[in-house]
C-alpha cells in the first residue's frame, strides 16, 4: 500500500482524495474528448518538438524575474540590503517546469522551488487547473501541519497568471534528498 506508514486517519483521507481526483480526472477527460476539436496524432511531432513547444513559454522567462518574485515573497519589507540569490538550475519534467534557486550563501543558503505547471500559459490555464493546484497545495500544507511526514513548507501560491511572472506557480521551501522521479 502507497499510505502503509500514514496514520490511519491520514490513509483513510489520501486515500479518499486519491479515488476523487481519479474520478473527478477520468471525468473531465471524458467531457474534454467530447468537446475539444480533433487534433493531428501525436504520433506526428516527435517528443522533443512536443517538449519545445509546451516548455518555450516558460524557458522564455529571465532568471532574474525569478529571483525578484523569491524576494518579494520571503523579504517583503526588504530587510536583506544585498540579498545573494542565484539560479541552481531549471529543470522540465513530463507536466511541471521546475526553477531552483538558492538564497544566501553558497553552502548555507535556503534552497526554494518554482514549480510551474505546463499548463501555466494563458491559452491553456483553466478554473480546473487551478482547483487542482489550489487542492494540492492545501493538502501538502494539511500533511506538514497534521503529520510528521516531511512535506515541503509552502511560501506562496499563485493560481493565475496575475503576477510579475505572468504564470500560475507554487513556491516552496526545497526538502533535503532524492525527488521521486530519481527513486
Amino acid at each position: 500500500m502507497l499510505f502503509a506508514r500514514a496514520p490511519q486517519s491520514l490513509q483513510i483521507l489520501l486515500q479518499t482524495l486519491c479515488r476523487v481526483s481519479c474520478v473527478y480526472i477520468s471525468t473531465s477527460r471524458k467531457q474534454l474528448a467530447t468537446s475539444l476539436p480533433v487534433r493531428n496524432p501525436p504520433s506526428e511531432l516527435s517528443k522533443r518538438e512536443q517538449n519545445d513547444r509546451d516548455f518555450a513559454p516558460f524557458r522564455a522567462i529571465p532568471n532574474e524575474l525569478f529571483k525578484t518574485q523569491l524576494l518579494k515573497h520571503i523579504d517583503p519589507t526588504q530587510h536583506f540590503t544585498n540579498p545573494r540569490v542565484r539560479i541552481q538550475r531549471r529543470v522540465e519534467r513530463t507536466s511541471h517546469h521546475v526553477v531552483m534557486l538558492q538564497f544566501g550563501a553558497a553552502k548555507f543558503g535556503i534552497e526554494y522551488v518554482f514549480k510551474i505547471p505546463v499548463t501555466g500559459t494563458k491559452e491553456r490555464w483553466n478554473e480546473e487547473h487551478a482547483y487542482a493546484m489550489d487542492c494540492e497545495a492545501m493538502l501538502m500544507r494539511y500533511i506538514k501541519e497534521k503529520t510528521h511526514i516531511p512535506v515541503p513548507e509552502i511560501k506562496a501560491v499563485e493560481l493565475d497568471a496575475k503576477n510579475e511572472l505572468g504564470v500560475p506557480y507554487i513556491l516552496m521551501k526545497k526538502l533535503p534528498g532524492k525527488t521521486a522521479y530519481r527513486v
